[in-house]
C-alpha cells in the first residue's frame, strides 16, 4: 500500500542517475516549474527476459502519466520514480560508532538452528514499521549479523530490523532459501504484537542475494512455502507492506553473463548454462511481478558487472510501475559504484522519505 505525501515537488538539478533513467527509459523535463501530467516517449523499452539466451525484446509507447503530488527526492516519470543525485544536505553513508546490539538475539524462527533471527528495536518509542532484512553473500556465506548500516540508521527514525538467517546453500538448494524467508515473515507477523510492532507494517529488504530474496518474497508472497509450517505460521498471510532491494539479481539469468555467476547458480539451483528457461524464470522475481506487487525501493550500481542495473534495475522497475503505478516505484541508479552499494552510496534521505510514505498492507 502507498500514501501520497503532502509536500510539493521539489525542483532540483537533474542527478547523473536520473539522466540515465531519463535516456535509457523517458525523456522527461527537468524545467517543469508546476505539476503536471507527464507525457514520455519511449523508443525502447527492455522487456526482461526470463532467460538469457532468449533475445531482448523492444516496444515503442508513448504514455500519459499523472502526477497530481510530487516527492522531495524523487522525480516521477512514466517508468518509476527517479531518485535525484544527493544534496548536500542528504545522507548517504551513515557511520555508526558502535554497531548496536540487538534487543532479542538468537530467535528460533522454526526447527532448524540456521532459522535464528535477531530483532532491533528502535531508540526511544514504539516502531511503526518493521524490517526484515536479509543479508547478501551470493546464497553461500554471510549471516544476520551482516547488517549494513543503511538498514541499522533506521533505528533512529523509528523502524525495528529484524535481521534473518536462512539456509545456504552448503545446507540446501533452492527453494530452501526462499522457503525460510517465508516462514520468518509470517513468524514475524505472528509475534510483532509482543515487541510492539504493527504486523500490517512488515517491509521486506536485502542486499544482493538478500536483495533477490527480498524482491521474490515480496511478489511471490506463499508461492514456496515450506512443506513443515506449523498451522500457526500457514495460517498468517506472507504479504509485504514493500519491498527494498539493493543490487540485486532480479532476473537471475543475467548472472551467467559474469565470470561467478554460473557457479553460484550451480550451487543454488542445481544448473547453469544448461538450465532450461522455465528453472530459470521460476527462480527469478521478474517472472512473477504483478498488479499485487507492493511498492518498492530499488538502488543498484550504474558499474555493477554482477548484477547489471539494465536488467536487474532498470527494465524490473519499469514493469513493476507498468503493475502498481510509477508513484510506488523508486529506482536510484548510483554513480561510482558498483556492486556493494547497499552502505555506499544509496541516498538515505530518499529512502527514509519511502519508506515513510508506506501505510499498512
Amino acid at each position: 500500500m502507498w500514501a501520497m505525501p503532502r509536500t510539493r515537488w521539489s525542483i532540483g538539478p537533474t542527478g547523473f542517475a536520473a539522466m540515465l533513467l531519463a535516456t535509457a527509459l523517458v525523456a522527461c523535463s527537468a524545467d517543469r516549474a508546476e505539476l503536471q501530467p507527464i507525457t514520455t516517449t519511449t523508443p525502447t523499452v527492455p522487456v526482461p527476459a526470463t532467460a538469457s539466451a532468449a533475445p531482448v525484446r523492444t516496444t515503442t509507447t508513448t504514455t500519459t502519466v499523472a502526477a497530481p503530488v510530487g516527492f522531495a527526492h524523487c522525480r516521477v516519470t512514466a517508468q518509476g520514480c527517479v531518485v535525484e543525485d544527493p544534496s548536500p544536505a542528504d545522507v548517504t553513508a551513515v557511520e555508526l560508532v558502535l554497531t548496536p546490539p540487538p534487543n532479542l538475539a538468537s530467535l528460533q524462527y522454526g526447527p532448524r538452528p540456521e532459522q535464528l533471527a535477531d530483532v532491533y528495536l528502535p531508540r526511544g518509542g514504539p516502531a511503526p514499521l518493521a524490517i526484515v532484512y536479509l543479508h547478501a553473500g551470493g546464497w553461500m556465506a554471510g549471516g544476520r549479523a551482516d547488517v549494513p548500516t543503511t538498514i541499522l540508521h533506521e533505528l533512529d527514525a523509528h523502524r525495528a530490523v529484524i535481521s534473518v538467517g536462512y539456509r545456504l546453500t552448503t545446507e540446501g538448494p533452492w527453494p530452501a532459501q526462499i522457503q525460510d524467508v517465508d516462514r520468518a515473515i509470517r513468524w514475524v507477523k505472528l509475534h510483532a504484537a509482543d515487541w510492539g510492532l504493527d504486523s500490517r507494517r512488515v517491509v521486506v529488504a536485502g542486499g544482493s542475494a538478500g536483495g533477490h530474496l527480498a524482491l521474490f518474497a515480496a511478489v511471490a508472497p506463499g508461492h514456496l512455502p515450506a512443506a513443515d509450517l506449523p498451522p500457526e505460521l500457514r495460517a498468517i498471510d506472507p504479504k509485504v507492506a514493500g519491498v527494498v532491494s539493493f543490487a540485486a539479481p532480479a532476473d537471475i539469468a543475467s548472472l551467467l553473463d559474469h565470470e561467478w555467476g554460473p557457479a553460484l547458480l550451480e550451487r543454488l539451483i542445481g544448473c547453469s548454462r544448461n538450465c532450461d528457461a522455465a528453472t530459470l524464470a521460476d527462480a527469478s522475481p521478474s517472472s512473477h511481478v504483478t498488479a499485487a506487487a507492493p511498492p518498492l525501493y530499488i538502488a543498484g550500481g550504474l558499474h555493477d558487472t554482477l548484477v547489471p542495473p539494465d536488467v536487474n534495475v532498470l527494465a524490473l522497475t519499469a514493469l513493476w510501475a507498468s503493475m502498481i503505478g510509477p508513484q510506488a516505484v523508486w529506482v536510484d541508479v548510483v554513480d561510482n559504484q558498483a556492486h556493494n552499494i547497499d552502505v555506499n552510496g544509496v541516498n538515505v534521505t530518499a529512502l527514509d522519505e519511502f519508506l515513510a510514505n508506506l501505510v499498512p498492507g
